[in-house]
């Protein structure tokens, strides 16, 4: 990545082990309220709920001054970093390609691009013709492109722009031989992800929201209904298709097979129940009929030349393939096609070359398989190593499927195969990582967590580093929504194993490396364990002499925040520094807020009591204890995330900075037209990528330790 090479001498020029420490600022004025509400014979101090209110001046002034001093503080650690390292990186990136006839269609992003273009190109690997350049928009007005589809004639593009990288946005239509877009063909609006052309490309299902308007975030789930768009016909006449469910825990999507015959419409119950039906497309009167309905299990459906397939974990946690012949069937009406195996956790499938394409993972990295129709094992795919795919694409008609492949120390390649052989064959190849990468040690070992439950983490080390407790280090984790942490190329991995780093991933209970139950050990009154398996690999790695307390940083994002925010205030002596991204932290107030309402299944209702109680046990916000030497620590949001609001991150840092008894720094950072997941810009990206490593090197780097620097 382009960060690199800077980064690398940043880092360097110091050493690792011999930086300057970031001084406690002193902080905007805050003040702390006697605001307290009592729940289950409960009562819960909420100091500053006065900062949930975003459109309040006087939490915009807080705001402000934040980022203030938010960047005063991180220019003493030699330089704006983030500033330094502004521009798209050197490597570049290639999405997996789409097949439309002979013709392919994928984005790919330049070095010096900020965003990637959306191009065609036929399959023998001719000129490549640019379809959509989001780069040539006006800078000002922060639009980002999110999601695209092609038609099933290759005639036209329809693509989501997201205002702010926001995850709501806007979809557009454009005629691929003019270039024209019709006003009539925009829809406002609408929820990202979930759209399917129809057959004949004359019109598109989309999950519609209600109109714009002044209700709040969490007023939309449960509102949204599957619609059907005509081209050419007013948006605001389109049909509806499937009724909102009124529940704000299930989203709907549509889905419509390869072959053009059926849609299916899907009512996905957090991240742990499926409701599926299907109606056969084209005979007049068709309406949908049941295929799939459990409270308690996923499933995905496939089909092909009128059979029906389901990979599910209904009855198996690691996940089957199901199959039946006829749509409308009761769910005792499936047969098993692929078993549950004990030690193959299945992700997804995919039909190419009218065989089942089975994406699963084993040992917490990934394995592709070819099944036949009826059953049979036919090959497994000659993956390069030890790595994860991320996706596959391909159709049940295509003759070939491409495939994406990472590791730890390779960067991501997108490979070509064809369901009839093992062996692949590179469509893009990656340039290669940087020496510190390649010649890196990686190691998967095993530790047990506070209950005694084996848990295994990925351990990446400089070539050489010793086990004498001096080396720094970085542990990163996840643990949630039945995820896994499979080995992924991390661009900042080459800057921190260049500069004496190891870095961590713990394959953390409430993720989906083992299995349903796996994820379920870790959601609902189990979330502590998530928070047990994380500090077990932090005192496995200062006992085992990896690294030292005063040397280990801990970095996580969005769920991953929530962990890093939680291990910090229940077990602050254990870190040098903490980085916290787009967290959730206030979790008796969280379903209030953004997406909230629809992650009731995965952390819990604070209205139901045992599950208030869950909460309120761990809920970070309400465990900053005064007095307390918390690690300094850098908390990282976006004014326009509407997944998980920074409201989470304001109350967060507002407590930890009235609290901290401890020379170290607690800074607050509120990035402006930036989403949930930045700006989407390739400079947001490395600017954020800066802030965070320059704040860990400066604090790591200087050696500073709980009680004093």
């Amino acid at each position: 990545m382009r960060v690199l090479p800077f980064l690398l001498s940043v880092l360097s020029s110091t050493s690792a082990v011999a930086g300057p420490c970031l001084s406690a600022p002193a902080y905007p004025p805050t003040r702390a309220d006697t605001a307290v509400e009592t729940t289950f014979n409960t009562p819960i101090k909420d100091p500053y709920r006065w900062l949930e209110d975003a459109s309040s001046p006087e939490v915009r002034d807080w705001v402000r001054e934040q980022n203030r001093v938010c960047a005063k503080a991180l220019s003493a650690a030699g330089g704006d970093l983030a500033g330094a390292l502004g521009g798209p990186d050197g490597m570049g990136r290639c999405s997996l390609p789409e097949s439309r006839g002979g013709e392919l269609y994928f984005s790919r992003q330049k070095p010096g691009q900020e965003q990637a273009v959306l191009v065609t190109a036929d399959r023998a690997g001719g000129a490549e013709t640019v379809l959509l350049d989001p780069n040539a928009w006006p800078r000002e007005r922060h639009a980002v492109l999110g999601e695209w589809y092609v038609s099933p004639d290759g005639a036209k593009l329809a693509y989501a722009v997201r205002w702010n990288n926001a995850d709501l946005g806007e979809l557009r239509v454009r005629d691929l031989a003019s270039g024209r877009e019709a006003a009539q063909d925009r829809v406002d609006w609408a929820d990202w992800g979930d759209f399917a052309w129809s057959p004949d490309s004359q019109g598109f299902y989309y999950t519609r929201l209600p109109a714009r308007g002044p209700a709040p975030g969490t007023a939309l789930p449960g509102k949204a209904d599957l619609a059907f768009h005509r081209l050419g016909q007013d948006a605001g006449l389109d049909a509806g298709v499937f009724p909102a469910s009124g529940d704000p825990q299930v989203y709907e999507s549509p889905q419509v097979s390869d072959d053009g015959r059926w849609l299916f419409l899907v009512r996905s119950r957090g991240f742990s129940g499926t409701e599926l039906s299907v109606q056969e497309l084209g005979p007049a009167g068709a309406h949908p009929v049941p295929l799939f309905h459990s409270a308690s299990s996923t499933a995905q459906a496939l089909e092909d030349q009128g059979r029906f397939f389901l990979l599910t974990d209904l009855d198996a946690p690691h996940g089957a393939v199901l199959a039946q012949a006829a749509a409308g069937a009761s769910t005792a009406g499936w047969r098993p096609l692929v078993p549950e195996r004990q030690d193959v956790f299945l992700d997804s499938a995919r039909l190419v070359g009218h065989r089942l394409v089975l994406l699963s993972h084993r040992h917490a990295a990934s394995q592709v398989e070819i099944w036949s129709l009826d059953g049979k094992l036919e090959r497994r795919l000659d993956l390069p190593g030890q790595g994860s795919v991320e996706a596959l694409s391909g159709r049940a008609g295509d003759g070939e499927g491409y495939l994406s492949y990472q590791s730890f120390t390779q960067p991501e390649t997108l490979e070509r195969f064809t369901p009839g052989q093992a062996a692949l064959s590179t469509w893009r190849a990656a340039p290669a990582a940087p020496a510190s990468v390649r010649q890196a040690r990686v190691s998967q070992v095993w530790y047990p967590s506070k209950d005694g439950t084996p848990i295994s983490m990925f351990v990446i080390q400089p070539r050489g580093q010793a086990r004498d407790g001096q080396a720094p280090f970085v542990l990163q984790g996840y643990g949630g929504f039945a995820t896994p942490v499979l080995p992924r190329y991390w661009p900042a991995t080459a800057a921190l194993l260049g500069a004496g780093f190891g870095v961590a991933w713990p394959n953390l209970r409430g993720g989906g490396e083992y299995g349903e139950a796996w994820h379920r050990a870790g959601m609902l009154e189990k979330k502590q364990n998530t928070f047990d398996d994380f500090l077990a690999a932090a005192h496995l790695l200062v006992d085992e002499s990896y690294t030292a307390s005063s040397k280990l940083a801990i970095l996580g994002n969005s769920n991953g925040g929530l962990l890093v925010a939680a291990a910090l205030t229940q077990a602050p002596q254990l870190f040098g520094a903490a980085v916290c991204a787009s967290p959730l932290t206030d979790m008796l107030r969280y379903p209030l807020f953004g997406e909230g309402p629809a992650w009731l299944t995965e952390y819990g209702d604070p209205k139901v009591e045992s599950q208030f109680r869950a909460l309120a046990a761990y809920s970070p916000y309400h465990h900053v204890r005064a007095g307390t030497v918390y690690p300094p620590t850098l908390i990282l949001c976006s004014e326009n995330d509407d997944r998980v609001d920074p409201m989470h991150a304001r109350k967060f840092a507002a407590a930890l900075q009235a609290a901290q008894a401890g020379p170290g720094p607690i800074l607050l950072h509120t990035r402006a037209h930036a989403g949930h997941g930045g700006t989407g810009l390739e400079s947001g990206r490395a600017d954020q990528m800066a802030e965070e490593l320059g704040f860990i090197e400066a604090e790591i780097g200087c050696q500073w330790a709980p009680g004093g620097h």
